[in-house]
């Protein structure tokens, strides 16, 4: 018998923990040079002595300000992956990872990566990462056995002003009326990304208006996808009389044909530069308006001048007022048949000058009257007395009828070539209108009606009275003739 073959065996099995050996190295793939530029990070696991089935690793990822001064500065988290993989982020970064600009992933087994989308002047600073290590236990949970921190990497480039300038210029200085008006406006660009430009014409005419002297109005315009769009052209018989056009990249032409004496003014390229964002959205880096270049017609026709008279500028209430808007012509003589006007009528309804104009009426030269809408109950007309004189009417005047008044003409000549050219506007100085009001009229009735109630009143009063004295007294009187006949009767007996 033996004794140690019956004996039940026992086996002890002693294991050794080994601690994971590795490194962490972080590296700037995408590295931005303006803002809005896209920033990759990439934390990779290296010199990984061996790789066990019980060992997982995961990252966070951390960020500190960059300050050329020796303080302290403490990190912010940016996000933290647990042992089961769950990502928790921080609060620098938690807003701008739900609206999908940071982005957080694990590429492979061994490599992290951090990616923000649209990298802004405040993300400039260092950047690093820690990789920890995780055992499994025998309970399958998860315990944190080392961390390994990388090198930072910093993220900086020099934020310099957007600089854009644009540069106009006229191929050809001298035209006549009916030519074309060509001019070119060269764009150059310092510190935007990619940029492209989009362009709006602009026209500043002297107009004489009482409320604004100067004029600018938008004629044309294409956008950074080359797309042609008419502002405030609103010329109909001349649709097709301005041409925007992109040259080159920086350069672009604006052409404007059969021109008139009213195109007169000064013209200028309003171009606005766009940086890419996001694959297809733009952004707008910066705007810059060009030199004027100036169309002046040295002409010599002749010149037109605007009037305004009035017969009745002070009236009462209820009557009616009459304007007139006298055009005289200085210079060379022309036939009626070629000139033609297109009037308006605008009043300021104050004392001073210190308020909107308002449109009343305006007839054009085909002699179509158009009539804004008001809210006075008193009518407004528009006739044209003679070549020169226009007349406008106020029936059945109100106390709001009053204010200044002035008239704006546009003359039409008509070419030698058969055309209509249209001149630039003028207005006519003001004419203040004062309505009064009627004062006998103002109390005729309710002094009818005053004294219609006194006197009825009056006679009503007398009425009563008759009818009391009448009715009562009668009785009293009976009754005391009744008692001195009976005193009478006594004595006698």
């Amino acid at each position: 018998m033996n004794f140690y073959r019956d004996l039940p065996r026992y086996f002890i099995v002693c294991g050794t923990y080994h601690e994971p050996d590795y490194q962490v190295y972080l590296n700037a793939s995408k590295v931005p040079e303006f803002s809005d530029d896209l920033t990759e990070l990439e934390c990779r696991i290296v010199d990984m002595k061996s790789s066990e089935a019980s060992v997982r690793f995961t990252v966070s990822w951390y960020y500190r300000v960059n300050r050329r001064s020796d303080d302290v500065v403490a990190s912010e988290l940016l996000a933290v992956m647990s042992g089961d993989w769950t990502l928790k982020y921080g609060d620098r970064s938690k807003q701008r990872a739900q609206d999908g600009d940071f982005i957080f992933s694990k590429e492979h087994t061994d490599t992290f990566s951090f990616r923000i989308q649209r990298t802004t002047e405040e993300d400039r600073g260092n950047y690093y990462c820690v990789v920890s290590a995780w055992t499994r236990q025998r309970n399958d949970s998860w315990v944190k056995s080392k961390d390994v921190f990388s090198k930072p990497v910093t993220i900086f480039w020099a934020s310099e002003d957007s600089v854009l300038v644009v540069k106009a210029r006229q191929p050809k200085p001298f035209f006549a009326a009916g030519n074309t008006f060509e001019m070119t406006c060269k764009v150059s660009s310092k510190n935007i990304k990619s940029p492209r430009y989009s362009v709006l014409i602009t026209a500043e005419k002297p107009v004489g208006d009482l409320s604004s002297p100067n004029e600018t109005k938008y004629i044309i315009s294409l956008d950074q996808d080359s797309v042609v769009k008419l502002e405030n052209w609103t010329d109909a018989s001349r649709v097709d009389g301005v041409v925007l056009e992109k040259v080159q990249e920086d350069e672009f032409r604006y052409r404007m044909y059969q021109t008139q004496v009213s195109d007169a003014g000064l013209y200028r390229c309003m171009v606005t530069a766009w940086s890419p964002v996001r694959g297809s959205l733009w952004r707008e880096a910066a705007t810059s308006l060009s030199n004027p270049i100036e169309i002046d017609f040295q002409t010599a026709g002749p010149l037109f001048n605007a009037s305004v008279h009035s017969d009745t500028p002070s009236v009462t209430r209820g009557d009616l007022i009459r304007l007139f808007c006298i055009i005289t012509v200085e210079g060379a003589a022309l036939d009626p048949d070629d000139m033609a006007f297109d009037v308006s009528w605008f009043a300021v309804h104050s004392f001073g000058l210190d308020k909107a104009p308002v449109l009343l009426s305006s007839l054009d030269r085909k002699g179509i009257v158009t009539t804004a809408e008001r809210d006075q109950k008193s009518e407004l007309s528009l006739e044209r007395v003679s070549v020169l004189e226009f007349l406008l009417q106020v029936h059945g005047s109100e106390d709001q009828d009053f204010g200044n008044y002035y008239c704006s003409v546009t003359p039409w000549v008509k070419s030698p070539t058969g055309s209509w050219q249209k001149e630039a506007e003028i207005y006519s100085k003001p004419i203040f209108v004062t309505v009064k009001m009627d004062v006998l009229n103002a109390f005729k009735y309710p002094l009818l009606i005053g004294v219609g109630l006194s006197t009825v009143i009056g006679l009503l009063s007398c009425l009563i009275g008759y009818c009391s004295s009448h009715w009562c007294c009668k009785k009293e009187v009976q009754e005391t003739r009744r008692e001195r006949r009976r005193l009478m009767s006594m004595e006698m007996d």
